[in-house]
Formats: structure tokens, sequence, C-alpha cells
């Protein structure tokens, strides 16, 4: 990731001389003949000749900034945050009786692979995210969903198809670029909204792309839960799992993290069954 950024910044840098050499070239060649042989060289240059050592790398950037001219990145711009942060309090406080939170060790830096059993799911993590829990966090959410709902595209939402291959590679590079920036990232690799009860847990085989391209970036599993009781508003409970660290338990199926995300979901019902607060955080009026 960090060598990916160097070489875009160097190849910015190189193709910015280009265009200037090549402007002056132009300008200058014919009033000023004893110019052309210096700007000749350094449009050589600056070309690709004197980078021809890392031309596979530059390449693979090239391949990467055009699907970004492509790509709808995500954005975080204040003012929309903060009016929608004061609309969804209110909404948020209306909804739900509790929001109860369970979290270890949590890096500034990192994956969050978080299940989707309802379309509260990123608000949820917005929620968080305002309420000091999380790291500032951009998060993938499904194109037709991104679409609907616009004001996801000023609160750090991107967008993403996970069933096409070639549309989910340009949202991971993406998000690729965001992690070597020190943010952290958020998806829901079911690829669609599935009941919190059903099981088995699937993951979109595209996952391991995005593990692929961030190898030395924590995992943390994230898992919601729903539920209700005597009273009229619903709670959720959510409950953020240890890092995973590719380092030490690389990924190489999506099968691993099912079991993992499984477990955790597991848990996190019984304990909304029995009520066991003891190890949560009610954060709703923080």
């Amino acid at each position: 990731s960090a060598a990916l950024k160097k070489n875009i910044r160097l190849m910015n840098y190189s193709m910015k001389w280009y265009g200037l050499c090549r402007f002056r070239l132009h300008r200058l060649g014919k009033s000023h003949p004893h110019n052309v042989i210096k700007y000749s060289m350094l449009v050589r240059i600056f070309s690709g000749k004197f980078f021809q050592s890392n031309r596979a790398m530059l390449k693979s950037n090239m391949q990467f900034l055009e699907g970004r001219q492509h790509m709808v990145r995500g954005r975080k711009n204040r003012w929309t945050q903060f009016r929608f942060r004061f609309l969804q309090k209110q909404h948020v406080q209306k909804t739900f009786q509790a929001l109860y939170v369970k979290s270890g060790y949590m890096p500034n830096e990192a994956i969050f692979i978080a299940t989707h059993s309802s379309w509260w799911d990123p608000l949820i993590l917005f929620e968080l995210e305002q309420k000091k829990q999380t790291p500032s966090i951009y998060t993938m959410i499904n194109e037709a969903l991104f679409k609907k709902y616009k004001i996801f595209s000023n609160n750090g939402a991107f967008p993403v198809q996970l069933a096409s291959d070639d549309e989910a590679i340009k949202a991971f590079q993406y998000a690729d670029l965001l992690l070597t920036e020190g943010q952290s990232v958020a998806l829901f690799p079911q690829g669609r909204i599935q009941q919190q009860d059903e099981r088995p847990i699937t993951l979109q085989p595209s996952l391991l792309r995005l593990l692929m391209l961030c190898r030395d970036v924590p995992i943390i599993p994230t898992t919601m839960y729903y539920t209700y009781r005597d009273k009229q508003k619903a709670e959720v409970w959510v409950s953020f799992g240890d890092p995973i660290y590719q380092e030490h338990t690389p990924v190489h199926k999506t099968s691993m993290l099912e079991k993992i995300l499984t477990a955790q979901l597991d848990e996190l019902r019984l304990d909304a069954i029995h009520n066991a607060t003891d190890r949560y955080k009610n954060v709703l009026h923080v």
C-alpha cells in the first residue's frame, strides 16, 4: 500500500513535468531553437525512460487511476454531517430504547467486516463513529441503496457491487487508498440484507481480493442484533470482535470469517435474549 501510494505520487510528478515540457517545447521551439534539445531531452525523461525500471508498477498505477476516475468517492462534509447527525440522533432515540456496545482493543486503522440484517446497519456504524466508539470510518454500501439515499454520499459512504468482480475491485482499490491515508473502512460482505437468525452466514468471494490488497491491516469482525422487549422501542446490540492480524492468521477462505461471524453473532444473540448487559455499554444518550 505504501509502495503504491509512493509510485502514484512519483507518476503524478513525472506526468506533470512531462506536460509542462511538451508545452514549452511547442511554444518556444520555433522562436528559441536552442531550447529544442533541452526540452526534447526532458520530454524523453518524463515520458517514462527515466522510470523504465518501474514500468510494471506504473502500469498498474495507471490502471488504478483509470478505475478511480469511474469510482464514486466517499466524502465527509462537516456541515452535512452536522445536519445529518442532528436529524439522525433524534430519529435513533425515537426508534430505539438502547444501543449496547461491546468492544475490546480497536486500532485507528482497520477493516470492519460487518453482518447485514437491516438497512439501519450503516446508520448504526455512523452513530457509533459520532459517539467516538469507533475511529473514522468510510463505509461501503450496496450501490442500489447508495443511489436511493443520496445523504450517504456526504457521510463517508461509497458504493460497491460485490457480485461483480470488476466493480468490486475498483471499490477495493479505493478502500486500499483510504487505508493508506490512515482511515478505516467498513463493509457488509454478505452482499444483501440477510435475516439475523438465518444460517449459514455467507460472504461474497470477492471479499478475499480486498484482504489480499490490505494484508497489513487488521480485520475487526462486527455483528449487530436487533430485538424487542416490553416496550414499543427496539434495542440494538453491537459487538466488535478482537482484531484479526493476517500476519499471524492469514485469511485464505471466506469460510474462516463466516465461522467467526457466526459464532460472534450467536453469542450476541444469547446476550440479548438473557439481557446480559454487564459486558456492554449503553451509548444511546452519550
